[in-house]
């Protein structure tokens, strides 16, 4: 999926490399763009498709939360992959994103800082450095267990 193939993106960018796995990298990167830049509407669409796709998939999750806090909280540390791809997807979604899906991720930001508790990094810490506390704010912390 175009969200996997984001998110992954991010994730080796953010992972240490040797000089050989940079280049790789850097290679694969140019040829994400290449596709991007050739392919701009249909890469937006797919990105808006799929945005709608993650956002229910979230929803759902954080649903889950609310009804069963205790039981779900532990989730999240895997869960919050699919926020983190919400925001890669967002940069690719067309400008005139439809109200609905603006409004339904906008409530679902809310619901989770309602009930977010700051701390530690959720993922390996080998991705801290490229994954900031400005940009990711929800991959610092933890959901609370209790209503």
């Amino acid at each position: 999926s175009l969200g996997g193939l984001l998110l992954s993106q991010e994730r080796a960018r953010a992972h240490p490399k040797t000089a050989a796995q940079k280049s790789a990298l850097q290679k694969a990167e140019n040829a994400i763009q290449a596709a991007r830049t050739r392919w701009r509407v249909n890469w937006e669409r797919k990105a808006q498709r799929e945005f709608e796709s993650r956002l229910r998939q979230w929803g759902n999750y954080l649903n889950e939360y609310r009804e069963n806090p205790g039981g779900q909280a532990a989730y999240y540390p895997y869960e919050v992959r699919l926020r983190v791809m919400l925001d890669l997807l967002l940069a690719d979604c067309p400008p005139n994103l439809p109200v609905h899906l603006q409004e339904m991720y906008n409530g679902l930001n809310l619901l989770l800082q309602a009930v977010f508790i700051p701390g530690e990094f959720v993922w390996d810490e080998d991705l801290r450095a490229g994954m900031p506390k400005s940009r990711y704010w929800y991959l610092y912390g933890s959901l609370r267990k209790g209503r």
